[in-house]
C-alpha cells in the first residue's frame, strides 16, 4: 500500500509537472505573438512620424535599416522562444516515461478482480496447512 500510494503520488507530481510545461510552452507562444505585434506597430508609428518629418530621400534610408533591425529583433526574440519551447519539450520526456512506467506498474482493473480471489486461496492453503501442521503434532 505504501507503495501505490508512493507510486500515485509520484503520478500526481508528473502530471503536475506536464501541465507546467503545457502551460508554459502556451504562456511563450502567446508571448511571441504579441511581442510580435508590438513590434509591427512600433514599426508603423515610427513609419508614420519619420513620414511627417524626414525628407523622402531621408526615410529611404531609414526605412531598410530600421525594418531590418525590428525584423532582427523580432527574429531573435523567436529564437530564444523556440529554445525555450524545445527545452521544455526535452523536461518533458523524462517525464513522460516515468508517467507510463508508472502507468504500467499500477494495477489494473482486472488485477484487482483477481486480488481476492488470491488472497482467498492464500488463506484457505495457510489454513489447511495449519490443519495439517496441529494433526502431525497430535499423533506424533
Amino acid at each position: 500500500q505504501a507503495h501505490q500510494a508512493r507510486t500515485q503520488a509520484d503520478k500526481e507530481s508528473l502530471i503536475k509537472h506536464v501541465g507546467t510545461v503545457e502551460k508554459l510552452l502556451e504562456k511563450y507562444g502567446r508571448q511571441q505573438d504579441a511581442d510580435r505585434d508590438r513590434a509591427s506597430n512600433a514599426i508603423l508609428a515610427v513609419e508614420r512620424e519619420m513620414s511627417t518629418k524626414a525628407l523622402k530621400a531621408e526615410t529611404d534610408l531609414i526605412g531598410p535599416n530600421t525594418l531590418r533591425a525590428a525584423h532582427d529583433a523580432v527574429d531573435s526574440r523567436a529564437q530564444r522562444l523556440e529554445q525555450h519551447i524545445t527545452a521544455a519539450r526535452q523536461e518533458q520526456v523524462p517525464y513522460r516515461h516515468r508517467l507510463e512506467a508508472l502507468e504500467v506498474a499500477l494495477p489494473t482493473k482486472a488485477d484487482a478482480v483477481e486480488i481476492p480471489r488470491l488472497t482467498l486461496a492464500i488463506s484457505d492453503s495457510n489454513a489447511r496447512h495449519e490443519a495439517a501442521y496441529r494433526r502431525a503434532q497430535e499423533h506424533g
